[in-house]
């Protein structure tokens, strides 16, 4: 990897790294409700599997990690907790609270997901507002607060913070005839959580490493790159997409023998960012032609 950047003389920025979609944990009696349809393996089909191991050993002094332990299928630490499909809701005219019809809830990927991968019903029936509440109040709400906090905390500290979310996405995913099928995809919604600066020293670091690397097409970022992305206030929220194939089989839930060569590509970028300044004169001309 080409040297890019430059001893740093103060101290250096903090950074979060987030895993949200990572979990694989169910409740011990999830899979004994008579309204689930399918086994655990089935739901695991959308998550990040391994995706917190491969930042397992980024371990600077000035980094925060925050995983998840339940599984996406479970409840979605990466949506709004509006975005809940009211028609899969028993007593939802009872309830207060503010159903949004977003995309992904309409579709079964809201805050409790309610399809499948391929699209089948997890549930038989609809859910009770009980149930969600309590996945809201056990799961959500304490992860989000701890985020918030941690974030408040270091901003206050600090000029510039730097959030990292990490995901992956299947393999065969293609973006058409216009996009390249690439290994990595960086999400900044379009320069609206992150100072575009970053995300592009990104891109030609993660290039460097030999990486085919797209931004925010088609993923721009989450929930969490839009909650807490402002880079007007110095905090920069970056959603980094990784393909699974490159790391795991996909069919086999397996890590392939390459695993560790891609955990150390995540540990050596972070590292090279984390411990120099960049050198913006050396990467203009780089970062114009993005």
């Amino acid at each position: 990897m080409a040297l890019l950047i430059k001893e740093k003389k103060n101290k250096r920025p903090p950074f979060i790294l987030t895993s949200p979609h990572s979990g694989v944990k169910f409740p011990d009696n999830f899979f004994e409700n008579k309204i689930v349809n399918f086994d655990k393996e089935k739901l695991l089909m959308v998550s990040d599997l391994f995706v917190d191991e491969l930042i397992e050993n980024i371990r600077p002094d000035n980094l925060i990690k925050l995983y998840s332990q339940y599984s996406r299928s479970y409840i979605d630490l990466n949506r709004n907790i509006s975005e809940i499909d009211e028609k899969k809701v028993e007593d939802s005219f009872s309830v207060d609270h503010n159903f949004t019809n977003s995309g992904y809830a309409n579709n079964g990927y809201g805050l409790i997901h309610t399809k499948t991968f391929d699209q089948k019903d997890i549930y038989k029936d609809r859910l009770s507002w009980k149930d969600i509440e309590y996945r809201i109040n056990k799961i959500y709400k304490p992860w989000h607060i701890n985020l918030r906090k941690k974030i408040n905390n270091l901003a206050h500290h600090n000029g510039q913070i730097f959030l990292i979310d990490f995901h992956s996405m299947p393999s065969e995913i293609f973006f058409g005839n216009k996009y390249d099928k690439k290994d990595i995809i960086l999400g900044d919604l379009f320069g609206r959580s992150s100072n575009p600066k970053y995300t592009n020293i990104l891109k030609i670091l993660f290039e460097e490493a030999g990486l085919n690397v797209g931004k925010n097409i088609p993923y721009q970022g989450g929930f969490i790159s839009k909650n807490y992305g402002s880079p007007s206030n110095g905090i920069n929220a970056i959603q980094i997409e990784i393909r699974r194939d490159l790391y795991m089989n996909e069919l086999k839930y397996q890590k392939k023998e390459n695993f560790k060569l891609i955990r150390d590509v995540y540990t050596e970028l972070i590292d090279l960012i984390n411990e120099n300044i960049i050198e913006e004169s050396n990467l203009t001309n780089k970062i114009a032609a993005q």
